[in-house]
């Protein structure tokens, strides 16, 4: 016994004896209360749920871009309908017109068909309008909307 370990030489004053000990400490948990098997059953639900987020929004997007389809083939009829509607009621303003300089019609008929016309054209306005609106929403649903802060 000494205060050094004589490696690969001997040091005066180290006496060895024929007895040695070595030290070994395992430490292996027989029950650990399912713990890790809880904590795998947790990990997969939260992959399962993202999951399930992942295709719910897939889900979503696709009837998004249905919908904006959809939108756009009715505000295409729409918008094809307005303008016979236009057309229609611009071809009866011409002939009311031409009825009241023969004395055909009154002035209130003359007044009306004028309406009409006025009114028809704003409708095919909004019409155009609601057509390039559902134009938009299908870029947008898309996701081929740029934004206009480059």
């Amino acid at each position: 016994m000494g205060d050094k370990l004589p490696w690969f030489q001997s040091y005066p004053g180290a006496y060895w004896s024929d007895y040695a000990a070595i030290g070994l400490n395992l430490n292996i948990p027989v029950f650990n209360g399912f713990s890790v098997r809880s904590k795998v059953r947790q990990a997969q639900n939260q992959i399962d749920i993202f999951d399930a987020t992942i295709e719910d929004t897939k889900l979503a997007l696709d009837l998004e871009v249905r919908n904006a389809v959809a939108q756009i083939n009715n505000s295409l009829l729409t918008l094809n309908i307005q303008n016979e509607n236009v057309v229609l009621a611009k071809d009866v303003f011409h002939n009311v017109e031409n009825n009241y300089k023969n004395g055909l019609a009154s002035l209130t008929d003359l007044l009306d068909a004028e309406t009409a016309y006025a009114d028809a054209q704003n409708n095919y306005t909004n019409a155009q309008l609601d057509y390039k609106l559902a134009e938009i929403q299908l870029i947008k649903a898309k996701g081929e909307l740029q934004s206009l802060t480059k």
